[in-house]
């Protein structure tokens, strides 16, 4: 792996958590002021991201996005609508699918478009194993 390579996966990885935080606050701004419900918000932000700097199509990267963009959904829905048996995140996630079904829908498909946006699919390309660009 060259200087170059590691310098795209770092910055790739960067736009991932930035992304990820950036649709987080989103999420907090639109409920807390419009009672709007962005679920998918938080990963699909992290997808957008990484895919933004991703120079080779990785199925293991964007499937780590994807795990995260899972939490940070269960974080974001957590935040905001806690179990009352059991007010920790910790109790969220190991009890995650007794979620309100369209709660738990728009966390996997935060995931789901986390996973697309970091495979480079953000940059239009269809085939091939890496996003068209400099490298």
């Amino acid at each position: 792996m060259t200087s170059r390579s590691i310098f795209w996966w770092v910055l790739s990885v960067l736009g991932a958590v930035l992304g990820g935080g950036l649709g987080y606050y989103i999420h907090v701004w639109l409920v807390e002021t419009h009672g709007l419900l962005a679920l998918m918000l938080p990963g699909g932000m992290i997808g957008l991201g990484a895919g933004l700097f991703v120079r080779r199509r990785s199925y293991l990267f964007a499937a780590l996005c994807a795990l995260g963009a899972f939490f940070l959904g269960l974080y974001a829905e957590w935040h905001f609508w806690p179990f009352i048996k059991d007010e920790s995140f910790a109790y969220l996630v190991a009890h995650f699918y007794l979620l309100k079904p369209f709660h738990l829908a728009l966390i996997i498909l935060g995931s789901v478009l986390c996973f697309w946006f970091a495979l480079g699919y953000l940059r239009g390309e269809s085939r091939g194993n890496s996003p068209p660009g400099p490298r």
